[in-house]
């Protein structure tokens, strides 16, 4: 009897810790779309420049990360 409900406990406390933990994403939710690199041109160099010093707020892979040091290289390059 003892067994049997220490086996019940155990399981009761799996399922609600089971229960608990959040559910990974389906596929229903859309991809959110990239967001375009700037074009850079002689009138917006200045501004790409500064603005590209600051740190990007979401994660990007290492491409992207990539793309945007050498635009900001370009950038300033043009700006100076």
């Amino acid at each position: 009897m003892r067994t049997v409900v220490m086996s019940s406990g155990l399981l009761a406390f799996g399922l609600v810790i089971a229960l608990s933990l959040p559910t990974p994403r389906s596929g229903t939710a859309p991809p959110e779309a990239a967001k375009p690199e700037p074009v850079l041109t002689a009138e917006n160099a200045a501004d790409l420049c500064q603005q590209l010093f600051e740190e990007p707020k979401e994660y990007i892979d290492d491409a992207a990360q990539r793309r945007r040091w050498d635009l900001r290289r370009e950038s300033c390059k043009m700006a100076f």
